[in-house]
C-alpha cells in the first residue's frame, strides 16, 4: 500500500501542492479551494476502488507521508512577508485537516492529537502576528512554566513598587538578598551577582532600558545586597500586554572566565503595587525553550534580526544552565570532596 501511495498518488499530490503554493504566493484567494477540490477528487477515486477498511488505512498513510510533510516543508522554508500567504496556507491546512477528520471517523485522533499537527497549527496561527506580541506571549508562558518548577537553585528576595510621573511609569526595585544558592566554587561557596531588567526587552516599550547589576558578594551562599534600581518607560502598565515582567538573573562571578548562570525569576508587572513597596521571595528557575511561542519566534529568525537576537540570548542562558554547568558543579564538588578527604587523611597521619 505504501508503494502504491509513493508511486501513484504522491506525484499528483506534490504537483498539486506546488501549484497551490504558487497561487498562495500570488495571493490568489482560490488557492485553498483549488487544492481541496483536487484532494477530494483524487481521494474519491481511491475510495471507489478499494474496501472501506483499506481506504481508512490509505488515508492515514496519505496524511502522514504526503499531506503533513508538504505543509511542514513549506512552513519550514525561509519565512516570507508576502501579505495573506500564511493566511491562505493556514486556511488550506485547516480545510484539508477537516476533510481527513471527517473521513477518518474512527481514527480522527490520529490527526487532532498529533504533536506534528498541533505544532503546525500553532506556527501557522502565529506567523502573521507582530513579533512584539509573540515576545510578550513567550514571557507569559515562561512565567507560568517557571512558577511550576521545584528547583534547588535557591531563592531571591526583592521589593518593588510603581509610581507615575507625568507620562512616565517608574518602577523602583530593591534587590534584598539571595538564599540557599547552590555551591558554585571549589571551596563550597558562591560569588554572586544579580542582574535586573524588564522583559520583553526587545519590544518598543523596553528597548531603551539597560540591564542593571548588583555589586558582587563573594564567598556566600546567602548573599545580602540591598541595592536599589529604577526603571522608567512611557507606557501605562494597564496598557501593556500580558507577559510584561521584571527579570532577575543570578550569576556566579568568575574572575578568570565568563560568569556562570545559576537561575532566573520573572515577576509579572501586574503583581507590583503602586506607591507602596511589596516584598517578594521567589524561587530561582531555569529557562524553558520548549514553549509554543518560542518555536514560532525561532522560525522567524531568518528574516527578523530582533527575533534572532532574542533566541541567541535565551539559548545562551539555557546552555549555561545545561550539561556544562551541571558538569562544572559536579567537578567542583568532586574537587572539594577530594580536598576535604586529603585534609582528613593528613590530619589523621599527623595525629598518629
Amino acid at each position: 500500500m505504501k508503494i502504491v501511495c509513493e508511486n501513484l498518488i504522491e506525484p499528483k499530490f506534490v504537483e498539486a501542492f506546488e501549484k497551490f503554493i504558487k497561487q498562495a504566493y500570488h495571493r490568489d484567494s482560490t488557492a485553498s479551494e483549488t487544492l481541496v477540490n483536487m484532494l477530494l477528487e483524487e481521494l474519491s477515486k481511491i475510495n471507489s476502488n478499494v474496501e472501506a477498511a483499506l481506504f481508512q488505512d490509505m488515508l492515514i498513510i496519505i496524511w502522514e507521508r504526503i499531506i503533513l510533510p508538504q505543509f511542514e516543508r513549506h512552513v519550514a522554508k525561509r519565512p516570507t512577508k508576502i501579505k495573506n500567504y500564511y493566511d491562505i496556507l493556514q486556511n488550506s491546512f485547516i480545510e484539508v485537516s477537516d476533510f481527513f477528520v471527517s473521513e477518518m471517523t474512527a481514527l480522527h485522533h490520529v490527526i487532532t492529537q498529533s504533536m506534528r499537527y498541533n505544532k503546525l497549527i500553532h506556527i501557522l496561527e502565529n506567523l502573521t502576528i507582530s513579533l512584539d506580541d509573540l515576545l510578550f506571549r513567550y514571557f507569559l508562558e515562561e512565567s507560568i512554566q517557571e512558577s511550576k518548577q521545584h528547583s534547588e537553585l535557591g531563592f531571591i528576595t526583592f521589593t518593588a513598587f510603581l509610581t507615575k510621573q507625568r507620562d512616565k511609569t517608574i518602577i523602583k526595585v530593591t534587590v534584598v538578598r539571595c538564599s540557599g544558592l547552590p555551591v558554585m566554587d571549589t571551596l563550597g561557596k558562591c560569588d554572586t551577582v544579580v542582574k535586573v531588567t524588564l522583559q520583553p526587552r526587545q519590544t518598543s516599550h523596553f528597548s531603551h532600558l539597560k540591564i542593571r547589576s548588583t555589586d558582587p558578594v563573594f564567598n556566600d551562599l546567602d548573599p545580602v545586597f540591598n541595592q536599589v534600581f529604577e526603571f522608567s518607560f512611557f507606557t501605562d502598565v494597564n496598557e501593556l500586554e500580558e507577559g510584561a515582567c521584571l527579570q532577575f538573573t543570578v550569576w556566579d562571578k568568575d574572575r578568570l572566565s565568563a560568569d556562570d548562570f545559576i537561575g532566573e525569576t520573572l515577576c509579572d508587572l501586574n503583581s507590583i503595587p503602586f506607591d507602596a513597596p511589596k516584598e517578594f521571595k521567589v524561587h530561582l528557575a531555569l529557562p524553558d525553550l520548549k514553549s509554543p511561542s518560542y518555536d514560532v519566534i525561532e522560525h522567524r529568525c531568518p528574516y527578523e534580526k530582533t527575533a534572532e537576537k532574542f533566541i541567541r540570548e535565551r539559548s545562551l542562558l539555557v546552555n549555561e544552565a545545561g550539561e556544562n554547568l551541571i558538569q562544572k558543579r559536579a567537578s567542583r564538588f568532586t574537587i572539594f570532596q577530594d580536598i576535604k578527604e586529603r585534609i582528613r587523611t593528613y590530619s589523621g597521619s599527623v595525629t598518629d
